[in-house]
């Protein structure tokens, strides 16, 4: 079982509180199926009561710390240490969880730790299958620039970085340094548009990481509102798609990859080479599922680019990698939050 250096990620470590909730439940915290918002004073008693919910589960979370969670599951075991994840804990029981579950499943890690907060959580409130996500970011908003400096020397040899737009909100100085450094040692960058209430915040921010990135993941309302935000000019998601895979690029020897998956629907790629000045735009259909083998869609994203990702760094072909990020993505709506209980049938094809 030899290690190397697949993917890096960079992201708000948070702790999941999971738990199955009525509909009055979203109306009482002015929460939205399917979408993500930050925790405000308002929202304070809902961790609570979440807290107290029968079904309460406590799972690692946060968007980064998913997707590399979900490319260590999809590589069985075969590659231990392969994967790296930075980010913003404090010295507490929150953050000693993050930790030994890392351990666990042989992820390295290098935390910027701090003694100004506690370590974030998540709420994840489910209705019907489908969750709502209410993020307190605690000590996610405190990661250092230090960290990064001091340590961006050691993400050399990864195959793939990846970080989500849900990190700018962190620390946006850290989040850009990492973009460049992969633009300028040649590595592949992915990113996550994250969130809808993210994409007019941070409108630049967003163009100015792109710039750096070879892979784009997004899901249908996210890719609506891009195309409201930029004022794409249609509402047409594979032409926003193609929108996104054309934004100006840094390193133009390299083609940008634009994924967005829609639930049930068929999943949208849009790819631009730079150099031919060429977009094309795939679809691909989604395997049926019934609503009887749905657990709950918390970190289906995740998953699908976990699985994504995964196959990539290992040099496998995008058809290859599109059939992981579908496998690993089935598997985990079919499962209580980003956790692996069953065993991993995928297998990929022998590398030429």
């Amino acid at each position: 079982m030899d290690s190397e250096k697949l993917v890096f990620a960079i992201g708000n470590p948070l702790l999941d509180i999971s738990a199955e909730c009525e509909a009055k439940v979203l109306e009482q915290y002015e929460l939205k199926r399917g979408l993500a918002c930050l925790a405000e004073d308002k929202h304070k008693q809902l961790f609570e009561d979440l807290m107290k919910n029968p079904t309460v589960a406590t799972i690692p979370g946060g968007a980064a710390m998913n997707v590399l969670r979900c490319v260590n599951f999809m590589l069985k075991g075969t590659k231990p240490n392969s994967c790296l994840y930075y980010g913003s804990i404090a010295d507490d029981e929150r953050g000693a969880v993050l930790k030994e579950n890392l351990n666990k499943e042989n992820i390295n890690h290098n935390f910027s730790i701090t003694d100004e907060t506690y370590t974030g959580a998540c709420a994840v409130v489910i209705t019907d299958k489908e969750r709502a996500l209410c993020a307190d970011l605690a000590a996610c908003l405190k990661y250092k620039t230090e960290h990064i400096d001091s340590n961006i020397e050691a993400l050399k040899d990864f195959k793939v970085l990846y970080t989500t737009g849900f990190f700018l909100s962190c620390n946006s100085e850290a989040l850009k340094k990492v973009a460049a450094f992969s633009t300028e040692n040649s590595i592949t960058m992915a990113f996550n548009l994250s969130a809808v209430f993210l994409i007019g915040i941070f409108k630049q921010d967003y163009l100015d990481i792109i710039e750096q990135v070879e892979v784009v993941f997004g899901n249908e309302d996210e890719c609506d509102e891009f195309g409201k935000i930029h004022e794409v000019g249609s509402t047409d998601r594979k032409e926003i798609a193609k929108f996104i895979a054309k934004l100006p690029k840094k390193d133009t020897t390299k083609s940008r990859t634009v994924i967005i998956h829609q639930g049930a629907e068929n999943t949208i790629v849009a790819t631009h080479d730079p150099a031919k000045d060429e977009t094309n735009v795939t679809e691909y259909p989604v395997d049926e599922l019934s609503q009887d083998d749905i657990v709950d869609t918390n970190s289906a994203g995740d998953s699908f680019a976990g699985g994504y990702l995964s196959a990539l760094a290992q040099g496998h072909t995008h058809e290859t990698a599109m059939k992981a990020a579908a496998y690993c993505a089935k598997y985990i709506i079919q499962t209580s939050g980003c956790s692996f209980p069953r065993t991993n049938e995928f297998e990929y094809p022998e590398l030429s």
